[in-house]
């Protein structure tokens, strides 16, 4: 697996965290109020990022449908 880009790292860590905390997946909306990013689609291409990088697994169609494929850690950050 390709490292992520420290962006790509923060986000995947606050999406676990608010996985671990509230037992549900953060929306795109929710991602893009915590680190200012206004435009969904740009939310969405980080999200194809993660998924294509073997860190997370989308289910289209869904809200809230992020699985993390495996706890993230320091093996995921920038390589």
């Amino acid at each position: 697996m390709r490292g992520l880009t420290e962006r790509q790292s923060e986000i995947l860590s606050f999406i676990q965290a608010r996985i671990e905390q509230d037992q549900i997946a953060p929306t795109y909306r929710e991602i893009g109020r915590k680190f200012c990013i206004t435009s969904t689609q740009s939310i969405w291409e980080i999200m194809v990022a993660l998924q294509k990088k073997g860190a997370i697994h989308r289910i289209t169609g869904q809200k809230r449908a992020i699985r993390l494929t495996r706890p993230h850690d320091a093996a995921l950050v920038p390589a």
